[in-house]
């Protein structure tokens, strides 16, 4: 089975199909996609009460998206931090280093 992206409308098909009682797998097939992605998918995305819900499983994949790029907005705002993250990374270190010693040095939370 190839990869196939979740989007706003699979989600609300996905939650249609919980409501009806089906399990993971009989999901992944009527919607032509992986048992584990659907299950990565509810545990991802459920709501506080357990329950999935479609278009708050959505937000919540936006939420998380945008902010995952915040730290590319941080570097492309600020030159001098962009240009000590390029010197680290061409003296190796990797970004996980970087940013652990940023948090440290700087009580910088990235």
């Amino acid at each position: 089975m190839s990869h196939t992206q979740f989007t706003k409308e699979r989600r609300v098909e996905l939650a249609v199909l919980l409501r009806t009682n089906k399990n993971n797998s009989e999901c992944a097939r009527i919607l032509g996609m992986n048992r584990s992605s659907i299950g990565n998918e509810i545990k991802r995305n459920k709501c506080d009460d357990g329950v999935y819900r479609g278009l708050q499983a959505h937000k919540r994949y936006l939420d998380r998206r945008k902010k995952g790029k915040s730290v590319y907005r941080i570097l492309e705002n600020n030159k001098k931090l962009r240009r000590h993250v390029v010197r680290k990374l061409k003296l190796g270190w990797s970004p996980e280093q970087i940013a652990g010693r940023l948090r440290r040095v700087h009580k910088r939370t990235l």
